[in-house]
């Protein structure tokens, strides 16, 4: 696919949000290590929060996302290893009722809300959840195979873990 959406942090006012490690967030001093840090690192591509609260730091209207959120909760993920995900990125998709088991079969990180037309990835970084969402996309339009999805998530994942910066971790494939 050509179609590639970069996405640019704007406010509600559509101008760009300002980037960079200058802004502190207290409540972060509270928080466990790994939310803290992707937390952190979110505030420095993305700009300030649009809502803070105890349980989570939410960003809204960084295109192409609907929302960005880091949560102090972190939920268990048994794949490719055990670890843990705080870091959810949102992005509107109307998802046919014949994908939803195929996408839960492909991986438990995706979470689908037909209601909302939203389809979100939630994972430990922001290039792995990019990644979800793209083989998402694919295992809906083009119906690849849920194994198959799965296998080539998991060779995308370990090149990212050998250092490679992917053009399918980047941007996504989609418009949302």
């Amino acid at each position: 696919m050509n179609d590639s959406v970069v996405f640019t942090p704007m406010d509600a006012a559509g101008q760009p949000i300002e980037k960079g490690p200058g802004q502190s967030l207290p409540i972060l001093n509270r928080w466990n290590p790994r939310p803290a840090n992707l937390a952190r690192e979110m505030v420095r591509r993305h700009g300030r929060p649009q809502e803070i609260t105890d349980s989570c730091l939410v960003w809204r209207g960084v295109v192409p996302f609907s929302r960005i959120v880091v949560r102090v909760d972190e939920f268990v993920h048994e794949f490719p290893e055990t670890h843990l995900d705080c870091l959810e990125h949102v992005v509107p998709y109307p998802v046919p009722l014949e994908a939803v088991a195929p996408l839960y079969e492909f991986s438990r990180a995706i979470v689908v809300d037909r209601s909302a037309q939203e389809i979100l990835a939630r994972c430990s970084s922001e290039e792995a959840n990019i990644l979800h969402l793209n083989i998402a996309h694919y295992v809906i339009v083009e119906r690849w195979d849920p194994a198959k999805a799965r296998e080539y998530l998991q060779e995308k994942l370990n090149e990212m873990k050998r250092g490679l910066v992917l053009a399918i971790t980047s941007r996504l494939v989609f418009s949302a």
